[in-house]
Formats: C-alpha cells, structure tokens, sequence
C-alpha cells in the first residue's frame, strides 16, 4: 500500500509541477509586457518615435483625443479670434481713412515711402543727419482748414514749429503737429529739438491755397477760393510796396448787374487786389510788371455748339462795360488737356473763360508804368 501510495503521489506530481511552472512563466509574462506599456506611454510622452506607429500614441482614445484634440480646439479658438480681431481691426482703419480728410489719405497712403530716408544716408533735408521725417513731407491746404502733421521716428523731446512761410503768421501749428491755414501763401513745418530749437526735419513748400494772400517785393503765387487750379503768378517786381491779393470764382448770378447776360461765360473770376496797410483797391490800376493768370474750365460747362478751340480769356471793362478777348500776344499757354488758359495780365478785375464768338475782340490794354500813372497800349 505505501509503495502504491508513493508512485500515486510522484505521478500527481508530475502532472501538477509543469502546470504550476507554465502558470509561473503566463504570470511573468504579463508583468513584462505591462513594463513595455508603461515604456511606451511614457517613450510617446517624452516624443519618442514609438508614437508615429504605436495605436496607444497615434490613435489612443486618451492620447490622441483627449491631448491633441482639446490642442486642436484651443487653436481652432485662437484662430477665430485672430481673424476676428484682424476684422475689427481692419474696419477701425477703413473708417478711420473713411474719416480723414482726403488730402490726407493721399499723403498718408504713402507714408512709408515718405518715411524711408530715398538714398539710405539718413538725410532728412535739414542738414543734420536726423532720423525723423515728417509725414505728410509736402501737400496744400485752403484757408481756414486745418492739416495734421506726424513724426516718423524717435520724437522725444521734440517740438513743433513754423520755420518759415511767404509772411509770417499766415498759420499756426500745435504741440500736436496740428497745422491751422489762416491766410494764403507758404509755409514750411519743422520739428525742432525742445531745448537747443535745432531742427531735427522740415517739410518741403506747403501750399495755403483759396484765401487772401499777402504779396511782398520778392512776388508770390495766389490759388483761387472756389477752383485752386486757377492762380496768380507775381514776379518779384511787380510791386514797390505790399499787397493783399485774392481771386475767387463766381457765379454768373454774383457778377455786377452790368456783367450780366454778356457774352457766354464758362467760368468767372473775381481778381481784386489791395494795399496791405490802407486796404485800398490798387488792383485796378495796374501792376508795376506783367502778372501771369492761369484761368481754368470744366469741360461739362463748355456750352453745346461751342468748341474748346474757340475759348478765349476774357476781362470786363468797366468802361464799355463789355466783356473783352485779350490778344493773342497776351496769351502765354493754352491746355486743352489741363483745361487751362494762362494769360499775362497788368490789373486786376474780373476775368473769365468765354466763347471767342461772343465778346468783343481786343480792345486796349493797361500797362502800370508805375503806381496811378498808366498808360494805353495797343492790346488789353
């Protein structure tokens, strides 16, 4: 009995030992390819490659979805409100150029070319190697408007000014570089070092257009009030003393009753001019040198059967009270493209663009030999 009880047992026990070992070797196994998982998340975690093929990096629920997808949305996020405030942005400065004065859009649009020193030497015109420019550099502006300036570079410490103008209070500029046209003529605008006054940048010639404008012995140029394309050209010798010049359109309704009805007007200028300490008309009896007009049209006011060719310049005599063609000798350029008709011309009155047809042909003309003494040559 023991003998058969002992092979009983040695045979259980090689039926039992292998299953308990391969048991063994599954239960290792497990904990082996637990410590690879582990590797992997954390290979995938610090940007190992093993996440370009492995599912738990690519495509694992929480891996992939929960990490990359909730990245993907703060992007998605972050790129509307990119757009949106690149939108908003974008109509603040549409209606901001919408706002600005059209003078100034056209200058301004060119503010990064105007900025830039053109030959790379850092010259800002001023002679002193600055940096700054002033932005818009040129431009024109009518009487009683207001123009804003800018600096384009470093401006600490730094002021505005007037450097020079045709005579001296014609404008006026703030601590804000806004520039106020008061009378016609030029300036030019600096900004200036607040304590050594040196000046840093100027503007070139700007141009205070439509308003009365003073003329001095060295002359001047004066833009018409109503149409800035018609001008008055005094050379530097056309007066010994000053004067206070002004042209402005009119209509032919604002023309002195006896101007009425005579002649077929295109366009109409009032030329007076006075002296600068009496106010006295001394327009009218002639200046010490010829003076050039520029007298300028619209085609849509070109009557219907009248050619542009047959356009003269014309002044009113006051004595015949007749609308007048000046000579050909008078008349310095005609420019059909520009519409234009510049004439030089020896008193003021009042002047126009007529039919040739319909004014009398050229009468006489006055010529100042000096201040109240005139004589008559043989065109007007």
């Amino acid at each position: 009995m023991n003998r058969k009880l002992l092979y009983l047992i040695a045979a259980v026990a090689l039926v039992l030992l292998p299953a308990a070992h391969i048991a063994a070797q599954d239960d290792g196994g497990t904990d082996d390819d637990a410590a690879v998982v582990d590797t992997g998340d954390d290979s995938s975690g610090s940007g190992d490659g093993s996440g370009g093929g492995d599912g738990s990096g690519g495509s694992d629920g929480s891996g992939g979805s929960d990490g990359s997808g909730g990245d993907d949305g703060d992007e998605a996020d972050d790129g509307e409100d990119a757009d949106d405030a690149d939108d908003a942005d974008e109509a603040d400065d549409g209606e901001g150029a919408d706002d600005a004065d059209d003078a100034d859009e056209a200058d301004d649009s060119e503010d990064a070319d105007d900025a830039d020193d053109a030959d790379g030497d850092g010259d800002d015109g001023a002679g002193n190697g600055s940096s700054l420019k002033i932005v818009p550099p040129q431009g024109r502006v009518l009487v009683g408007k207001t123009r804003q300036f800018r600096v384009a570079g470093p401006s600490s410490g730094t002021g505005w000014s007037v450097a020079d103008a045709s005579v001296p209070g014609i404008a006026t500029i703030d601590e804000g570089g806004l520039l106020s046209a008061l009378e016609g003529g030029w300036v030019i605008v600096a900004v200036e070092d607040s304590e050594t006054l040196e000046i840093l940048a100027q503007t070139d010639t700007l141009w205070i257009m439509g308003g009365p404008t003073k003329i001095g012995k060295k002359g001047g140029r004066v833009f018409a009030a109503g149409d800035t394309f018609v001008t008055v050209q005094f050379p530097s010798n056309a007066s010994e003393r000053a004067m206070v010049a002004h042209i402005e359109k009119r209509g032919k309704n604002e023309l002195p009753e006896k101007a009425q009805g005579k002649g077929t007007a295109v366009a109409v200028f009032e030329f007076n001019v006075t002296d600068a300490e009496t106010g006295d008309d001394i327009g009218g009896g002639g200046f010490d040198d010829v003076v050039n007009l520029t007298l300028h049209y619209t085609d849509d006011l070109i009557p219907e059967g009248v050619s542009e060719e047959d356009l003269v310049a014309a002044t009113f005599n006051e004595e015949s009270e007749l609308w007048e063609a000046l000579s050909e000798e008078a008349v310095i350029e005609v420019d059909t493209e520009a519409n234009t008709i510049t004439v030089g011309i020896t008193h003021a009155s009042f002047w126009g663009v007529f039919d040739g047809d319909s004014v009398a042909p050229p009468a006489t003309a006055i010529e100042a030999v000096s201040w109240g003494a005139v004589k008559h040559t043989g065109a007007r």
